[in-house]
């Protein structure tokens, strides 16, 4: 027995001696530090992570591929044509990237500035206790507003003033940063709002990493809190606010960093919109995405394996009404105009399932090239629907594990393009159902009610040159197939627009054939 208390008292003093956390689980305690420790620390960890993911990310300048894919994705939004290419003359060596117009690491030096000028300026301290500084951020920092005049010369002067209402709605919304430090050199801050100090968001600068964490039920309780001292009792909060964020920006070496994007807990939000009741539900996920910039090895790599999501959302909230009433008042100002109230013309509940995402991206840099990895829509079915009843179904590779690889490549001619190639194959199945509501819409396309379009590119190491003028089919066969008309591009051949006619098409797929390549 002597021998058994020997033992105990041995214990209880080596966990005495020993740090916090040894022999028990008592929270670590913040240590000592001072305002000026701070503010070197967080310029340091700041400019340590903005700055360096700017210089990590220099080589991308230099990039034909990014260059030829930003060409090919501004004419596909503005529709531009393409430029007729002489056949007659030689050809043409391939544009040089645009040169950047403006200093990244620069802008990236500026920001940080602006950081510790606007939101860890001296003058803002309220504050101050042996482990921790507290700032406190006037209205100005958030009610400026901008009067833009002209000067007798001609010059246009902008002044800047407070703006009294925004002050006046501030005053009831006061926001804090309270800065701690766990270990020297990292600072962890809480977003302090109002007078009750709610706590929705919390920070970490540290030397290895920058961290945000988001609580979704406490930032519920602040809104709410919030509005209610300003009088805004008829506010319309979600009834049900739930769930943990988590994003992370970590420094792995010189010019390599890692950023991540988490659900900690699972995400559930459910609120009315005039009544009507709209649901998001996040599967949890940490992390759901991730990308890495090693600009040492000139890569950026992204992954992607974030759960189950799903959204339901009244029909009606999906509508919106193009007549307008006005009325034009008395002093003859601009007329009031609102949108005239009608009966929805879609009755029930819209609801999106998308079985998962995921797959890894990898630019490399030095080969030029996008690499895609594993590449799919989750393991089952994704959905939309109304009333349970459904609308578009999405299939991606049903029989290849669900999942495909494809490496993007310039082309390295005058046509800017890119070469695409896939691994195993690409099978895509989008089913449209829209006869689940034909009889509440009565403009639809005869098409629309029941199609199964199929995108199928497949055969012997299947790829595709993707031009401003069309697709051209390098090696295996394309095929879009639909119940109506069906288009094959053998390779050699080019998936072109077909040529105008006064006909007009009674299906998308009429407006595309298999060619010769101009």
């Amino acid at each position: 027995m002597r021998r058994l208390r020997t033992l105990l008292f041995a214990a209880t003093a080596m966990c005495s001696a020993l740090t916090v956390g040894a022999c028990d689980d008592a929270e670590p305690q913040p240590i000592a530090v001072t305002q000026q420790e701070i503010t070197i620390d967080l310029e340091s960890n700041l400019n340590t992570h903005i700055v360096g993911m700017a210089d990590a990310l220099v080589f991308m300048d230099n990039s034909v591929l990014a260059n030829d894919f930003s060409v090919l994705m501004a004419s596909a939004m503005t529709g531009a044509s393409p430029d007729p290419v002489d056949p007659t003359l030689p050809p043409v060596d391939p544009p040089a990237p645009e040169p950047m117009n403006f200093d990244q690491r620069q802008a990236a030096t500026d920001l940080v500035r602006a950081i510790m000028d606007s939101v860890f300026s001296p003058d803002f301290v309220e504050e101050k206790t042996s482990t921790s500084v507290t700032f406190k951020l006037p209205a100005d920092a958030f009610c400026m507003s901008d009067t833009i005049t002209t000067s007798p010369t001609g010059e246009e002067l902008i002044e800047s003033s407070l703006d009294a209402d925004c002050a006046a709605s501030y005053a009831d919304m006061v926001i804090r940063l309270r800065v701690t430090s766990m270990a020297a050199g990292n600072l962890d801050i809480e977003l302090l709002v109002g007078e009750a100090r709610h706590a929705p968001l919390r920070l970490e600068i540290y030397r290895g990493k920058l961290a945000l964490e988001l609580d979704l039920a406490a930032l519920k309780a602040t809104i709410n809190t919030v509005m209610t001292a300003q009088g805004q009792t008829d506010i319309e909060l979600p009834e049900v606010m739930q769930g943990r964020l988590r994003a992370e920006l970590v420094k792995n070496g010189d010019k390599d960093f890692t950023a991540s994007f988490s659900v900690l807990s699972a995400v559930s939000v459910r609120f009315q919109v005039d009544g009507e009741l709209i649901a998001l539900d996040l599967a949890p996920k940490s992390p759901a995405f991730s990308a890495r910039f090693d600009g040492v090895n000139k890569q950026i790599s992204l992954e992607l394996d974030a759960g189950a999501i799903d959204l339901s959302i009244p029909a009606s909230l999906m509508e919106s009404s193009s007549e307008m009433t006005c009325t034009i008042p008395i002093d003859g100002t601009e007329p009031i105009c609102e949108p005239v109230s009608s009966s929805p013309s879609i009755v029930g509940t819209y609801a999106l399932h998308i079985g998962g995402v995921s797959g890894r991206t990898v630019f490399d840099g030095t080969a030029d090239q996008l690499i895609f990895e594993n590449l799919g829509l989750g393991d089952s079915t994704s959905t939309f629907s109304i009333n349970d009843l459904p609308l578009v179904t999405v299939d991606l590779n049903p029989n290849a594990q669900r999942r495909l690889g494809a490496v993007l490549t310039s082309l390295g001619d005058s046509t800017g393009g890119v070469k695409l190639e896939v691994s195993p194959l690409v099978d895509l199945a989008v089913a449209l159902t829209m006869k689940n509501i034909a009889d509440q819409v009565t403009d639809m396309e005869p098409w629309m009610l029941d199609e199964l379009f199929g995108v199928l590119l497949d055969g012997t190491a299947p790829a595709v040159a993707i031009r401003e003028g069309g697709v051209e089919v390098l090696s295996g066969n394309l095929k879009l197939s639909s119940k109506q008309t069906t288009v094959e591009v053998a390779a050699g051949m080019c998936l072109l627009q077909a040529p105008p006619s006064d006909i007009v098409a009674s299906h998308p797929f009429e407006e595309l054939l298999s060619g010769a390549c101009e």
